[in-house]
């Protein structure tokens, strides 16, 4: 398996003769006498390719060996592992493949999908080298703008190097592979370890996506090995393809070039006569920016998860500003804050708005604008807005001093999360409703323009419920309707779970209101990943799936929940899953490279038709000029079921043809047909799976709808 996620193992430090003793391995099941053990050697050397087999033995029932099933794997502390996340099983043996950083103790928590059970498995990671004759251990390190190991696509990144444990002559030699998450090597080049030790190389990674990095230290003078003369990549002009790219000079033996992404690059490669004596290897994350036209609040990228207004104002100002940052980067423009009533005014005429007032400016240094959800009871009298005249006139009071001291910093109202749960009768909801326009929308002197008021938030689409709230006094006066979206079956596609037909509806439901023109926001929706959802990179899947579909439909809004996950097992997180972009060390999962992609490729975007062709749904959207990305078409395309098929699609020529998958991994495009009777235009083929393809035309003229 080329690309795993990497698991962080604490390793503790310990005595020389403790650092290579063999940990005897225990696996705590529901039965002392049933165990998954390891088969193959719990000594695992460091900072290379091994595999851990694994048998499951049961005392007490032998029978219930067979079978076949899953095991989720998850490691803990501060060095790293890589190991999947997840490894099949078949007649009670089990096979782990693993690279781990450094040496030391670990431990791999295991859960088996089958007989719903958890263990612990320990092993020795040690020096291959052995105590005699230990070799260098390297470890690299990507710096980017402000975290380690998450850069900036198509900039410069500082590659560093630090050796231990090593000894004899330092290596003179590294050679530092870039590969996309399917495997394809997108930069292979020589470095000297001083240069790396001094931290006076870089690398760059071309394209948003997911990346291994792989470092190799060679005994060999850099003199000796391949070099290609190339400062770095080269862009190829628009109106030349890379067969018209005329090589500079003859290349020499062990380098290649090649085109990602409309780049040229060249490829230095290790000749088989080389000597490598030592590897490492990182994950790397490299994030697109966010395009900061966000003016007309027009955008549906919408992250849940930071909730900076429960946390102390210490919090507040770093962990807050960090979490609402990394929003931002993700490239989230908006961020949900659920306003309660009861903490904001205790008794009736006294309100405190100081915890609102400590937030909205870290929301606003981080560009990240505010949507408020309204919800609470009355702090004096325990009661619903809605249960006495009194307390509903509170709260008309309560959304007029909001209006008047926050509106030009509130950029969307809800009114109320999940209303059917408090008011079975939406009439009773309906009431609550025209109080907070009446008093939120209250003319006054402020100037600022009124944000827009949303109604619903309905655990789904329920045109029952929504109905009796659009009347007439009500209708003119809100700007949309609101409804979650989240998956009935957590292991299923969008697609299974009847997405596409609840969106259809809702649009249609929309439409049949003439009188006003309405909104749909959809606020809150996402897939859990682990035993009991899917695994990390069909959550990213789903996710795009979603998010696509959901605009294509006209989506104004659309909630992902959440930003980060908790630092429990995805099998025993307080009966929640985790559902977050960002793992709880702050580090994109797939989900959150995903998301950073597709925000990128779909900002600003206008649907223009859905179309198929045979298993393949292809969704076309206008993407207009804007400050970070050329305009043109956008096809966005997967197959309904597992299986790959080509499709073809009218590209321009004379400007660029790019083809991405949900991970950033470049699809390689090929010319079918040429329009004799249009020169600017030609048919190209596109190969097409399950997991979402982003074609971008950016040679085309501006459609509109």
């Amino acid at each position: 398996m080329l690309f795993s996620r990497i698991r962080r193992i604490s390793f503790r430090r310990s005595s020389l003769v403790q650092l290579f003793t063999i940990i005897a391995i225990m696996v705590s099941v529901q039965s002392s006498f049933a165990a998954w053990q390891l088969s193959s050697s719990k000594s695992i050397p460091c900072n290379s390719d091994t595999t851990l087999t694994l048998q499951y033995l049961d005392a007490k029932q032998p029978a219930d060996i067979a079978g076949s099933g899953t095991l989720w794997l998850v490691g803990h502390g501060t060095a790293e592992i890589h190991l999947p996340e997840t490894v099949p099983y078949d007649s009670a043996m089990a096979a782990i493949p693993l690279f781990i950083r450094g040496e030391g103790a670990g431990e791999i928590q295991v859960y088996d999908d089958i007989r719903k059970s958890t263990g612990i498995l320990e092993f020795h990671a040690t020096n291959p080298g052995g105590a005699e004759t230990p070799q260098w251990i390297p470890r690299i390190s990507i710096e980017g703008d402000d975290e380690q190991f998450v850069v900036s696509a198509n900039l410069k990144a500082t590659a560093t190097l630090t050796l231990s444990n090593g000894t004899g002559p330092m290596p003179p030699t590294a050679h530092i592979k870039l590969a996309d998450h399917r495997g394809r090597v997108v930069s292979s080049r020589f470095y000297s370890t001083f240069d790396l030790a001094a931290e006076l190389a870089d690398v760059q990674f071309p394209v948003a996506g997911q990346y291994q990095v792989t470092l190799k230290l060679l005994n060999d003078a850099i003199t000796s090995l391949p070099s290609s003369g190339m400062v770095g990549p080269e862009k190829i002009p628009f109106g030349k393809t890379a067969a018209d790219f005329d090589e500079r000079q003859l290349l020499p033996d062990g380098v290649t070039t090649q085109t990602v992404v409309g780049v040229r690059v060249a490829l230095e490669h290790i000749p088989t006569s080389a000597t490598v004596v030592a590897e490492d290897r990182v994950q790397v994350v490299a994030l697109a920016r966010p395009s900061r036209q966000i003016q007309k609040n027009q955008w549906p990228f919408v992250i849940v998860g930071a909730d900076l207004i429960s946390m102390s104002l210490a919090d507040q100002k770093e962990k807050g500003l960090r979490l609402v940052r990394w929003q931002r980067r993700l490239g989230s423009s908006f961020a949900p804050v659920t306003l309660e009533w009861e903490t904001i005014q205790k008794s009736p005429g006294h309100l405190r708005w100081s915890s609102l007032n400590s937030v909205l400016p870290i929301y606003r240094k981080a560009i990240v604008r505010p949507l408020v959800t309204l919800i609470g009871k009355s702090a004096w009298s325990q009661e619903l807005p809605t249960e006495t005249s009194a307390t509903l006139s509170s709260w008309t009071e309560f959304t007029r001093q909001l209006s008047k001291n926050h509106r030009e910093l509130i950029w969307g109202l809800q009114c109320w999360d999940y209303p059917e749960d408090t008011w079975p009768d939406s009439k009773l909801y309906g009431q609550l409703v025209n109080a907070t326009l009446d008093g939120f929308q209250m003319p006054d002197k402020i100037k600022a323009p009124t944000p827009p008021v949303i109604v619903g938030g309905t655990r789904q689409f329920d045109p029952a419920y929504l109905e009796p709230l659009l009347t007439s006094n009500t209708l003119d006066r809100i700007s949309g309707i609101s409804f979650h979206l989240f998956p009935r079956d957590k292991t299923s596609s969008p697609e299974k779970n009847g997405f596409d037909k609840i969106l259809i509806s809702a649009s249609e439901f929309i439409k049949t209101k003439k009188s006003k023109s309405l909104d749909l926001w959809i606020t809150g929706t996402g897939w859990p990943n682990g035993p009991a959802g899917v695994t990390e990179k069909v959550q990213a899947n789903y996710l795009v799936r979603t998010h696509v579909m959901a605009i294509a439909h006209g989506a104004y809004k659309l909630y992902w929940n959440s930003l980060m996950d908790k630092p429990d097992l995805p099998w025993a997180s307080d009966g929640t899953a985790p559902m977050g972009l960002l793992d709880s060390r702050l580090f994109p999962k797939p989900s959150g490279v995903a998301y950073n992609l597709m925000t990128y490729m779909m900002s600003g975007v206008e649907a223009l038709e859905t179309t198929k062709q045979g298993n393949v749904i292809i969704y076309k959207f206008n993407i207009p000029l804007q400050n970070n990305k050329w305009r043109g078409i956008l096809y966005v395309a997967w197959t309904e079921s597992p299986g790959t098929q080509d499709i073809r699609l009218e590209m321009t020529h004379g400007g660029g043809v790019y083809a991405l998958d949900y991970l950033g991994a470049e699809i390689q495009t090929r010319k079918v047909i040429e329009d004799s009777a249009n020169s600017i235009k030609g048919t190209y083929s596109f190969p097409v799976g399950f997991e979402p393809v982003f074609i971008w035309d950016a040679g085309g003229p501006t459609q509109t709808k």
